[in-house]
């Protein structure tokens, strides 16, 4: 069953119990006071025929004439004519409860009504005769040393009959205020679980695959709110899935490269070594064949250890060291110069002092691997620089931040989030040439990682490259950087 059934049902469910009891309450309040009236008014015409009997009896005993108990029949007589037209019944009877006189055929009642009387009290009773109501009133009176018990009754079923229809009325119309309140109660019923109704067809379009589906609720309760952070829950579900999806591309990306990258310098190495085992060669050839599988060796050796710290470095944790910057610029342009130098590329260097916290060979290399990529993007006489200053995030984070720049082809733009992938190379043919196999970049955005630093690209295709290294620095003056000295 659907929460607004569910919101109907129970809604109706309390309406009709408060309706039914509100309605009994008051029908059966507007019984009593009609009851109670018509009890009173029974009670006052009974107190008028014994006063009338009492006056009567009163009057022959003060005359002396009143000798038997037969000429109350003639009291009731003068009564009877006194009350005709109100429909009052009414009957006397003596001790031995034998009628003295009657106004009617006949007057039935219950006889236990006249057990227990004394004078002054009165006993009623409402009973049905003949399919009608009636209620039955009898007192006991005394009479010249003797009992006579006075009977009269009145019909009550027109009170019956009005309460039947006050609450065959009441039915009526509770069964239309249900009615009524049921689709007004549907409608907003609905309107109130819609939101939730597209949260849940959002929550089933969600489970389906579909991430980039929003509920696009704005509500000021607590279902917008509920909206909001489900589809915040949502967008980093998107945005998980998102990296799990790229985690596994750069996976099948690594292995397929890292087959390719195999594959070709060991066909080459298993054919000149085949070469070499089962033919005669001039030393020439076997010089160049050695020499070529030399070499392949040499770079399968290389990726080997670059592939090994990649793995080392995920599972590295580094002892900071403070690092003199200018000093470790100039460590870092000893190191470069001469590859530079015979590419015809030159180098100039500027770096602010300041003093960073790290691991001295680990940001040494990737200092020069982002060097020497740029000496490969570069052409004889271009330019590479070498920029250091301090920065100033907030107030109370400050960075180091050194960018290598150089004039050479650039980066497309689509390439710029996959170049620190392993393997992953923008031009390959041009890479291999130059002994590269991809894992430089990938290699210096872990070690970025273990420093808490980030690593920045910026390029333009024909105008060359901008790549950043932001680490936690603090700027010192140069009589300050003794440790470095």
């Amino acid at each position: 069953m659907s929460f607004k059934h569910k919101v109907l049902i129970t809604n109706i469910v309390l309406m009709a119990v408060c309706l039914g009891v509100v309605g009994f309450l008051m029908i059966h309040n507007s019984y009593q006071v009609s009851m109670d009236m018509q009890l009173d008014r029974a009670m006052e015409e009974h107190q008028m025929i014994v006063s009338a009997v009492e006056s009567a009896v009163v009057d022959l005993l003060v005359n002396d004439s009143f000798y038997s108990m037969e000429q109350i029949g003639e009291i009731g007589s003068e009564i009877a004519v006194s009350v005709e037209g109100t429909g009052a019944k009414f009957s006397f009877l003596d001790g031995e409860r034998n009628c003295i006189y009657i106004n009617m055929e006949r007057l039935d009642f219950d006889g236990e009504l006249l057990n227990y009387l004394e004078r002054g009290r009165r006993n009623y009773i409402i009973e049905e005769q003949d399919g009608n109501e009636t209620l039955t009133i009898a007192s006991l009176i005394r009479v010249n040393d003797s009992n006579m018990y006075l009977v009269n009754q009145r019909d009550v079923s027109d009170l019956y009959k009005q309460n039947e229809k006050q609450i065959w009325f009441f039915q009526i119309t509770m069964l239309i205020a249900l009615v009524v309140c049921a689709s007004i109660i549907s409608i907003i019923s609905h309107w109130l679980t819609r939101p939730i109704e597209q949260l849940n067809n959002t929550a089933s379009v969600i489970a389906s695959g579909d991430y980039s589906v929003r509920t696009e609720l704005v509500s000021n309760d607590e279902i917008g709110e509920l909206a909001e952070k489900f589809d915040s829950m949502a967008e980093a579900i998107e945005g998980h899935v998102q990296e799990l999806k790229d985690h596994v591309r750069q996976q099948e990306d690594f292995v397929a490269s890292f087959t390719h990258e195999i594959k070709t310098p060991m066909t080459a190495i298993i054919g000149y070594a085949d070469m070499l085992r089962s033919k005669e060669l001039e030393k020439e050839q076997q010089f160049l064949a050695a020499n070529y599988i030399f070499h392949e060796g040499k770079r399968l050796e290389s990726m080997s250890f670059k592939l090994f710290d990649l793995i080392a470095l995920k599972r590295q944790d580094i002892l900071p060291q403070d690092i003199y910057m200018p000093i470790f610029g100039e460590e870092i342009q000893e190191s470069v110069l001469p590859v530079l130098e015979r590419a015809a590329i030159t180098f100039s260097m500027k770096l602010e002092a300041a003093i960073v916290e790290g691991d001295r060979d680990l940001l040494k290399t990737v200092i020069i691997n982002l060097i020497d990529n740029a000496r490969k993007a570069s052409k004889a006489g271009d330019e590479i620089r070498m920029l250091g200053a301090c920065l100033e995030e907030t107030e109370d984070t400050r960075f180091y931040e050194i960018q290598i720049q150089d004039d050479g082809c650039g980066i497309p733009e689509e390439e710029v989030n996959k170049i620190c992938e392993a393997f992953y190379m923008v031009d390959k043919s041009r890479a291999r040439e130059q002994g590269g196999a991809g894992l430089g970049l990938a290699t210096a955005s872990l070690i970025m990682e273990v420093h808490h630093g980030k690593l920045l690209i910026k390029s333009i295709v024909g105008k060359g490259t901008t790549i950043c290294v932001r680490l936690p620095g603090r700027e010192v003056k140069e009589d300050e950087a003794q440790i470095e000295t």
